[in-house]
C-alpha cells in the first residue's frame, strides 16, 4: 500500500475510534463524516471505472445514512447523561 494511503488509513481508523467513543450526537456526526471523507480514497485507489462508481455510491450512501438517522431522531440515546 502506498504511503499516502497509509496515512489516510490511519486518519480513518482514528476517526472511527472517535466515533466509537463519542459522548454525544454532535461528536458522533463529526467523526462519522471524517470517516466518510477519508475512506473515500481507500475505496477508489485502483483508479478504474468500477472503483470510481463504487466510491461515488459509497460516499452517497454514507452521507445519506447518518443524515437520515439524525433527521429521524435516532441516536437520542447518545444525548443522555452518563452519570446518575
Amino acid at each position: 500500500m502506498p504511503r499516502p494511503l497509509l496515512s489516510i488509513y490511519a486518519v480513518s481508523v482514528g476517526a472511527a475510534m472517535g466515533a466509537a467513543f463519542s459522548a454525544n450526537l454532535f461528536t458522533l456526526y463529526l467523526f462519522y463524516e471524517i470517516v466518510s471523507i477519508f475512506t473515500y480514497p481507500l475505496v477508489m485507489h485502483h483508479r478504474i471505472r468500477k472503483g470510481y462508481e463504487g466510491a461515488r455510491k459509497y460516499i452517497i450512501y454514507l452521507m445519506c445514512l447518518l443524515q437520515g438517522d439524525v433527521a429521524a431522531g435516532h441516536g437520542d440515546y447518545l444525548c443522555t447523561d452518563r452519570h446518575p
